[in-house]
């Protein structure tokens, strides 16, 4: 893989990692249901976690986590567009209109975030030498956790 479409694809994947939290902080504000709340705010503190992991492994590669590129631009615009339509859900004045909507803005980024690590770990089977052991240990920091993760994104789809 060429250097540049490695940098790009992990710039990808920091930028759906930080949206990722975007979302789940617009999903929180005025959510009604305590419990859900709390597991909301678990899973915006790994997914703020694993943007750090994302930044740090671009870091190690001397990929600099800053610079834009239009796919990172075209996530940022989705990111704005759910947390628009959240506000209008709130809005609406609707009992639950906001917990329904931001569910399946919850769970679109999440199968986002999760396909990126997807890509990640398997673009750590395609690189060579450091860049290879610095890759699959990024990829080992979230492996485990995340499949946590999978089990709570097929509740939350099956319940939608």
């Amino acid at each position: 893989m060429a250097r540049e479409q490695l940098a790009d694809f992990l710039r990808q994947a920091y930028a759906v990692e930080q949206e990722g939290a975007e979302i789940y902080e617009a999903a929180l504000r005025g959510l009604e249901d305590e419990e859900l709340r709390d597991e909301w705010d678990r899973h915006l503190e790994w997914t703020r976690e694993r943007a750090g992991i994302v930044r740090e492994l671009l870091e190690d590669l001397d990929l600099d986590p800053a610079v834009e590129t239009p796919a990172r631009l075209a996530v940022r615009q989705l990111s704005e567009t759910f947390a628009g339509a959240m506000n209008s859900a709130r809005a609406c004045g609707v009992p639950g209109a906001v917990q329904l909507v931001a569910a399946a803005y919850v769970v679109f980024a999440e199968t986002k975030g999760d396909e990126c690590w997807e890509g990640i770990r398997s673009l750590a089977g395609t690189l060579r030498g450091d860049e290879a052991r610095i890759v699959r240990a990024a990829h080992e920091r979230v492996a485990k956790r995340d499949e946590q993760q999978l089990d709570y994104l097929a509740g939350l789809r099956r319940d939608l």
